[in-house]
């Protein structure tokens, strides 16, 4: 673990929403390779000279906040580092982002990097995004905003602010998730119907000026006409072009099989590349299978896996993206049958520990938006907390799955304290009956003719 003691912030007066561009221009004398630590809130994209190197951190409770780690070749001459910050604030960010307090953490290891940091704050406003509630909000920027920034050239640069933060730093849990291209896809124009569903990173080229927008759907459309219509601003990232090349990187993977540009007022989009994400796993089990009707059915199985399974399991990819107990009892025991990597569900499960409060209560999905006081500046975040009692004993049974299939008492043993108040503050429910009778959402499922998932008389 490493001890954090200053962050980079901008004005003390910018406050989240924001976009914000930091950079440090650096100069070597010959070949070598730069190194160094990273961590963010919310989350960071690191570019070398206008080229993505690194996104993150990884995400995680605030008990767990993790550093990234970048090596990178640099060559004899100038360079220019930056880093893009999205810092949403507890209104706008997604439902599965946890804050403490905005900023950005470089730790380096190679001493190439000039003591003089610098930010941008791009001129723009965020709305909640539409239909995919629950992730980051929709970006549209003003007229004349630099989007150069990301390059570290263009606007005006500020001198950073070195903020105290109290929080330990983690070593990453999960290896890099995967970033690879991705040209199985039909273009209509400024249309893209992708031949699978997945979870994708865009990044753009256009040629201004002009107005561009940019939404993402989860369905497959057959062409244009079929499209839902869109005319609510929280359907579209909007950007406002100056003129000349622009470069435009998504702030966070969408999930879905088609995305729709539209271009106005002579901007022209010359060229755009996917990148698939997700969690990299390791297949130890044939997916064939001599019956086709079987072997698409174990395609679409495995394909629907991976399109929950990020830097945390997911309930859905396109909406909340959040990590429930339910869920994610299940597809940790998918993953143990069918992969050889097993750090996802072992994180899953510390992850999972700290939702349990000293009462033994267990909130339903973690991480997520909660009760957190800032450990330097004071200020307390707005939270929601909800317990579903049935997702106590999940944990319970998804501790013992991990227990019985895999031969390593010491995450056990670690998860121990949490686990002792868990299953005493269930004990404590248990009545005369032999039923369990849990204050909280006693949701079990969605049927029309239940009051919020929740049986007559539960």
């Amino acid at each position: 673990m490493a001890k954090t003691t200053l962050w980079m912030i901008p004005d003390l007066h910018v406050h989240p929403p924001y976009l914000v561009y930091f950079r440090n221009c650096f100069k070597v004398e010959s070949d070598t390779q730069l190194r160094f630590r990273f961590s963010a809130e919310e989350r960071a994209m690191l570019f070398l000279d206008g080229k993505r190197i690194a996104e993150g951190p990884e995400r995680s409770g605030l008990q767990h906040w993790h550093y990234g780690e970048v090596t990178v070749p640099v060559s004899a001459g100038e360079h220019i580092l930056s880093a893009q910050l999205l810092a949403l604030g507890p209104a706008l960010t997604a439902y599965a982002q946890m804050s403490l307090a905005p900023g950005l953490y470089v730790q380096e290891d190679s001493n190439l990097l000039s003591p003089d940091w610098q930010y941008q704050q791009l001129d723009c406003r965020f709305v909640p995004p539409v239909p995919d509630w629950g992730t980051y909000a929709r970006l549209h920027c003003a007229p004349g905003c630099n989007l150069q920034a990301y390059r570290g050239v263009g606007g005006e640069w500020q001198p950073v602010i070195l903020a105290e933060d109290c929080r330990e730093l983690h070593p990453p849990q999960l290896p890099p998730m995967k970033y690879l291209p991705d040209t199985d896809f039909r273009q209509e124009q400024t249309l893209f119907h992708f031949a699978e569903y997945a979870l994708r990173w865009g990044v753009y080229h256009f040629q201004g000026p002009g107005q561009v927008k940019i939404r993402h759907l989860e369905p497959a459309y057959a062409n244009a006409s079929e499209l839902p219509p869109a005319t609510r601003e929280h359907n579209w990232d909007i950007l406002q072009l100056p003129p000349g090349e622009v470069v435009w990187h998504d702030y966070w993977f969408r999930a879905g099989q088609t995305t729709e540009l539209q271009l106005e007022g002579g901007a022209v989009l010359k060229q755009a590349e996917f990148f698939r994400t997700g969690y990299p796993h390791r297949y130890k089990v044939d997916f064939t299978h001599p019956e086709p009707a079987h072997e698409r059915l174990l395609e679409l199985s495995r394909r629907t896996f991976e399109c929950c399974t990020f830097e945390t399991y997911m309930d859905c990819p396109f909406y909340e993206q959040l990590m429930y107990v339910g869920d994610t009892r299940v597809q940790a025991l998918i993953t143990y049958t069918i992969c050889s990597d097993w750090c996802l569900p072992r994180k899953a499960l510390r992850t999972l520990a700290e939702a349990i409060d000293t009462a033994g209560n267990m909130q339903n999905r973690y991480p997520g938006k909660e009760i957190a006081v800032r450990p330097c500046w004071g200020r307390a975040i707005a939270q929601v907390q909800v317990y579903i009692p049935s997702f106590s004993l999940f944990f319970l049974s998804m501790v013992h799955d991990y227990a019985r299939l895999r031969d390593d008492d010491s995450l056990v043993q670690e998860l121990l304290p949490r686990l002792r108040p868990l299953a005493e503050n269930t004990r404590r429910h248990l009545c005369q009956d032999g039923l369990l009778r849990m204050p909280g959402w006693n949701f079990i499922d969605w049927l029309p003719n239940w009051q919020s998932g929740v049986t007559p008389g539960g």
